[in-house]
């Protein structure tokens, strides 16, 4: 084991007086052919992992983090020449080609172990909120007034991120990423209001637009010249809105103006849970939904143009360690997901995969219902938690008003949030 220039002698007595220091676990050993082997917890740093994590004044813009060289600049024999710790937490390296840089060990052990919870280009020690499954079921929607979210006066009715508060924002978004919904009670009813809660709940000046404007109807009937089996008093089975959309949008905000009908009862369906069941009872399923791409396609809302998207059910993201989890779901028979041509054989396999997926989606056991009131707005992971609606009166009273934001949004708002909390804790 070696440390710089330094024995092993003195590595041990370092480790001894850190204790339960960060620096523990660190082994520096000299390479064949000269160089410097870097180990965190016996996990080997790559020369080119470590140098694009420098913040030094030669690797990056010091005002912004931001590096300012391009990736080929770097030679990719890159090698550590000498390594030493400054101090019981630091580690000072020095590179082939002459820079030096040092680094923080318990952050980079962290980017090791937790990818998400380690950012370089911002402050990040906290690790944003991640989805919670449960097995075969749908969490229900935790429920958080208006007036708590939004100022501790009752009075303010006024839907602005100037009257926000930062505590019940952070727990708002927590909910919404881990188990895939909220519903915001008590908001304020006019025309447009849903618009005004998703730009201050995401503190960006737009929400995400479509053909349909900055936010739609949901009644029976046509939006203007916009038609959907939506938009009239049929039920709605479980579904992902638009995935003929390239990325389809992130989330989706639900501002109930009037509910006044029999039925109408909203779904929701938390298909991460059903994917996580299908991979384990039906391994090849999962895998064929995950690798055949499909057609989702779209008239425009008016049969005047027209969208289409080609992509799998299920998309999946690798993780640290080679660990894969599913990172959206495109589910809605509406919306067709057309089969491209392929062998009889595998064509049978993909419509039985397919089949089972649609029989779970619907079975009631996995499937929360609940009713939205007057005020209320449901928040949901519209690449996650699937939403549909029992059938309603026609001619009853029942007007819904949505938009769309994306998850860098509530990620801006999450961090925001956090930071302002810190300086506040800082001034007292």
């Amino acid at each position: 084991m070696y440390l710089g220039n330094r024995s092993t002698t003195v590595f041990f007595g370092l480790c001894q007086k850190l204790q339960r220091g960060f620096a523990t676990g660190v082994k520096i050993t000299p390479q064949t052919g000269g160089g410097r082997l870097i180990c965190i917890d016996e996990k080997e740093l790559h020369p080119l992992w470590l140098r694009e994590r420098s913040i030094s004044p030669q690797s990056v813009q010091m005002e912004t983090k931001q590096p300012l060289h391009e990736h080929h600049n770097i030679p990719e024999d890159l090698k550590v020449t000498e390594a030493a710790f400054e101090d019981t937490m630091s580690l000072r390296v020095t590179f082939s080609d002459g820079l030096t840089s040092t680094y923080m060990v318990d952050r980079l052990r962290n980017e090791i172990n937790t990818f998400h919870s380690t950012a370089i280009q911002f402050d990040n020690d906290d690790e944003f909120p991640v989805a919670i499954t449960k097995p075969g079921a749908t969490a229900d929607a935790k429920r958080i007034p208006f007036s708590r979210l939004f100022s501790a006066r009752k009075d303010v009715q006024n839907i602005s991120s100037e009257y926000i508060q930062d505590e019940e924002l952070i727990a708002l978004i927590t909910a919404l990423f881990e188990e895939g919904h909220v519903i915001i009670t008590d908001v304020p009813c006019y025309s447009g209001a849903v618009v005004d809660l998703g730009r201050s709940l995401t503190r960006f000046s737009q929400v995400r637009p479509t053909n349909w404007g900055d936010y739609f109807n949901v009644e029976s009937k046509a939006d203007g010249d916009k038609k959907d089996i939506a938009y009239t008093s049929l039920a709605l089975p479980p579904h992902v809105d638009n995935p003929y959309r390239d990325p389809p949008p992130c989330f989706q905000l639900l501002h109930t103006l009037a509910n006044n009908c029999s039925g109408g009862m909203s779904t929701a369906v938390d298909a991460f849970s059903i994917v996580e069941e299908l991979q384990e009872l039906h391994p090849k399923y999962f895998e064929v939904l995950c690798e055949t791409s499909v057609r989702w396609e779209n008239d425009g809302g008016n049969r005047d143009s027209g969208m289409y998207s080609i992509a799998p059910m299920i998309e999946l993201e690798k993780n640290v360690g080679g660990k894969v989890s599913v990172k959206q779901i495109r589910y809605s028979a509406k919306s067709g997901g057309y089969v491209p041509w392929m062998p009889f054989e595998e064509s049978d396999i993909f419509f039985k995969a397919r089949n089972k997926f649609s029989m779970m989606v619907n079975e009631e056991h996995r499937q929360s219902h609940f009713r939205l009131n007057k005020g209320d707005v449901w928040v949901f992971n519209n690449l996650r938690m699937l939403h549909g609606r029992t059938e309603f009166e026609k001619d009853g009273d029942r007007h819904l008003q949505g938009c769309y934001v994306d998850v860098d949004g509530f990620q801006f708002a999450y961090f925001k949030a956090l930071n302002s909390c810190k300086q506040t804790l800082n001034k007292k």
